[in-house]
């Protein structure tokens, strides 16, 4: 089910552990991964060049912009080999890229050609942006088909894992996306349903039993009441869950209008790893 994967690199501590389930899934999957450092054309015409060129190093008049964007070049260069080799060291096979580009645009055209999407939480830039999550990672979680994998601070192999399921198309998208993952990779699967109507929890639980045995999986079903960014959050802590499955939006379209208001919340706070599909 993961042939290509496209692991999305900058210059943060971050990318560094994006690198890890990089390898990690390559590993368990026998894909091939492809390393992506797009040079941010907007970092080049922007307000914030003079921020951008101290930081990496330059110090000359910063009205010209070639200096910089060589400056840039050259730290992508160094960033993709040390992602050859990581891979190298796991004598796994990976391919690099560097692109000039709108990061998140250049991400999403790239990734139509892989099955996923690998993308830390917070990059290298998230100073110039205000926001809880990665200047790239959320417009790349709105506009990208391809699922990403948006990854935690800290690696961690994935023994356990749920996806939140709230009957919805895109729910139920990311549940056979969850339950080919699990079932390839011998892994039990929980299902997280959060409903405080107990006749309509039955129902959902009810059509999360036909989609799984479908895919030949036995699921965990679980079903709490509440508000369900809270309780996907605290159910992966309570749980040690390693990833979390999520559709990218639910049934409430007029507010999830862009990215679900659940999924967005989840993969802003999560302390593990999230998987997103359409």
């Amino acid at each position: 089910m993961l042939n290509k994967i496209l692991v999305c690199l900058d210059d943060s501590e971050r990318s560094k552990t994006a690198t890890q389930y990089g390898i990690y899934l390559s590993n368990l999957f026998n894909a091939l991964a492809t390393g992506l450092h797009v040079i941010n054309i907007k970092v080049l015409r922007s307000y914030y060049y003079v921020d951008a060129s101290l930081a990496l190093g330059y110090s000359g008049d910063v009205k010209d912009l070639l200096p910089l964007e060589e400056a840039m070049n050259k730290k992508g260069d160094k960033i993709l080999e040390e992602f050859r080799e990581a891979f190298a060291a796991e004598e796994i096979e990976a391919e690099t890229r560097i692109i000039k580009g709108v990061v998140d645009d250049t991400i999403v055209d790239e990734g139509k050609n892989h099955d996923l999407i690998v993308i830390p939480q917070t990059g290298e830039h998230t100073q110039f942006i205000k926001g809880l999550m990665g200047s790239t990672t959320e417009p790349v979680l709105h506009k990208s088909s391809t699922a990403v994998l948006v990854t935690p601070g800290d690696f961690k192999k994935i023994e356990n894992a749920f996806a939140a399921y709230d009957g919805s198309n895109a729910a139920g998208n990311a549940l056979k996306f969850a339950c080919n993952f699990c079932k390839r990779l011998n892994l039990p699967l929980a299902i997280l349903i959060v409903e405080n109507n107990g006749e309509k929890s039955k129902k959902i639980g009810q059509s999360a039993e036909d989609i799984c045995k479908e895919q030949g999986v036995e699921p965990e079903i679980v079903v709490v009441p509440g508000y369900p960014e809270e309780e996907i959050l605290k159910f992966a802590i309570i749980r040690k869950m390693d990833l979390a499955f999520l559709g990218s939006h639910g049934h409430t379209r007029l507010r999830e209008f862009i990215l679900g208001s659940t999924t967005l919340f989840v993969t802003r706070q999560a302390k593990t790893a999230v998987l997103v599909t359409r």
